[in-house]
């Protein structure tokens, strides 16, 4: 290969790499001006004119339309850290194209990719460990106020949906929160027209079968049916036969017969995840019994979690009385309210649980408050296990110094690839100014000065004022889960996009179109 061909090569390397890193803070632009406590909303409009204004990084990126496959890899970025984690998502999104930019800064002046990303991985694993070890602090149990300010930071500044979360965590436990099974968010639920309430017990979006059933249960004998409730079947075809014929009569005498059964126990609340037989139906309005069907299995899961029910398949009816009377739950009461047309259930045998109700005037708001709430209560679990930082973009500020500190330990070139990850640490800050209208070079000069001044890796600025400020006196503190999941994030989605170097389209069943590049 001549020196021609070699740059026309380096040429069409640098061009896809430049297209793609284009393509992705085209993206990111969406997000960031949501960044902080002077962020903007963002209003999204469908192509049939319903609209929707929100905050959320993961939900703006989520509903736009994005074609560009590496700017699809930064949507998979939010997505994952929405799942793992619950909050975050812009300041992962924020930090991968400060390092993506840098990074194609970099390579334009002759660095090799090479050298680029094992400078990021470096500097990545140095300043993860920083911020774990020098910038955190462990908070004590669900009482510590530490958590309460964490989720009035992750709601934005909404106290009172700050001290429900809390008020959730106590009943739920610590124990219960430190799980890795549970989430914490699973247990807002928004709703229009209702009042922000929390309630120690679990909440359904549905209604009794009928309204002749009882609107109120009290105390609740519960039984959980993961199956509908309905007789056996004789097939179609048997059922024209005599012998078939006799043989469905005797599966509903004896779906009669397990319905007495049920009866005889005192069960006076039944949940489906399936049908209901009209006969049933009518016997158990006749005898006082709530019926509530088609729950999801997520549904009649917190109704067995709460009452300390055991699900059962339609054919365990048959069992011995002794046998079904050990499956059954119990509850303090069960209600239908009439306005929101939720079904309540309190005081549970089972594990104590709670339901945090968001509501608002129109949908639009209730649905935008639903999702600040659900930010809140991760927050909350993620700063309960592990700790938390200073926020304000204070704590990436400190780690950037630090890292900084020690350019020394990098080799040659993996030095620049150092300085992407420090503006990767250092976006979010200047971002979070940016939107407060303020100068964001000289805001980060004033901070990283008062910082290395006073000692204080919690210095920042109060972004009402512009002037600097405490953030651990002002009460702002982030989860440290959720600042190590979006910078590990950031980089390893920055690292995946450097080392693309062409991009070839495929046939539809995967056949390469050959020495096609675009």
């Amino acid at each position: 290969m001549d020196n021609r061909e070699k740059n026309v090569e380096i040429d069409e390397a640098f061009r896809a790499l430049a297209s793609n890193i284009s393509a992705v803070l085209a993206v990111a632009s969406s997000v960031e001006g949501t960044l902080g406590p002077k962020g903007l909303d963002t209003m999204l409009v469908d192509r049939f004119g319903d609209m929707l204004v929100t905050n959320s990084g993961v939900t703006i990126l989520e509903r736009t339309e994005i074609s560009h496959p590496a700017a699809r890899m930064l949507l998979q970025v939010a997505k994952a850290q929405h799942e793992h984690i619950g909050d975050g998502t812009t300041t992962a999104t924020v930090m991968a194209s400060a390092i993506l930019k840098e990074g194609l800064n970099q390579i334009s002046r002759g660095v090799p990719v090479s050298r680029l990303l094992e400078g990021i991985r470096s500097a990545c694993f140095m300043a993860l460990e920083i911020m774990q070890k020098e910038c955190s602090f462990f908070v004590k149990g669900v009482e510590d106020p530490l958590l309460l300010q964490v989720a009035f930071v992750a709601g934005r500044g909404d106290e009172k949906m700050a001290r429900l979360i809390q008020n959730a965590a106590l009943v739920l436990g610590e124990a219960r929160l430190k799980s890795t099974e549970f989430r914490f968010s699973d247990i807002v639920v928004g709703k229009e027209g209702i009042e922000d309430t929390l309630v120690e017990g679990v909440v359904l979006s549905k209604r009794r079968v009928s309204s002749s059933m009882p609107r109120f249960v009290a105390p609740a004998k519960i039984l959980i049916l993961d199956d509908s409730l309905l007789p056996e079947e004789v097939e179609e075809e048997a059922l024209r036969t005599e012998a078939g014929f006799k043989k469905s009569l005797e599966f509903r005498s004896q779906f009669l017969e397990s319905l007495r059964k049920i009866f005889s126990l005192g069960v006076n609340a039944i949940f489906l995840s399936g049908g209901l037989d009209g006969e049933a139906e009518e016997l158990a309005e006749h005898s006082g019994i709530m019926i509530v069907r088609r729950l999801t299995s997520s549904e009649l899961e917190l109704v067995r979690v709460c009452s300390g029910a055991k699900p059962l398949k339609r054919s365990a009816l048959r069992r011995d009385a002794g046998w079904l009377a050990e499956h059954l739950g119990k509850a303090n009461e069960i209600m239908e309210d009439e306005g929101s047309g939720m079904i309540f259930l309190k005081g549970g045998a089972g594990k104590p649980y709670a339901t945090l109700l968001i509501g608002a005037s129109t949908r639009h708001v209730s649905q935008e408050k639903e999702r600040k709430a659900k930010d809140a209560a991760s927050a909350f679990q993620a700063a309960l296990r592990f700790g938390v930082v200073p926020g304000g973009g204070a704590c990436e500020l400190a780690v950037a110094r630090r890292l900084e500190a020690q350019r020394s330990g990098f080799k040659a070139m993996t030095s620049y690839g150092l300085d992407c990850v420090l503006q990767g640490l250092r976006q979010p800050f200047l971002q979070m100014c940016i939107n407060a209208g303020f100068n964001a070079l000289e805001k980060a000069e004033e901070v990283l000065s008062a910082q290395i001044h006073k000692k204080k890796d919690s210095i920042s600025i109060d972004f009402e004022t512009g002037k600097l400020a405490d953030m651990a006196q002002l009460g702002i503190w982030d989860p440290l889960e959720v600042k190590m999941h979006a910078l590990r994030s950031a980089c390893e989605t920055a690292e995946a996009i450097l080392r693309i170097n062409r991009i070839i389209k495929m046939h539809d069943n995967g056949v390469v179109h050959h020495g096609e590049k675009t």
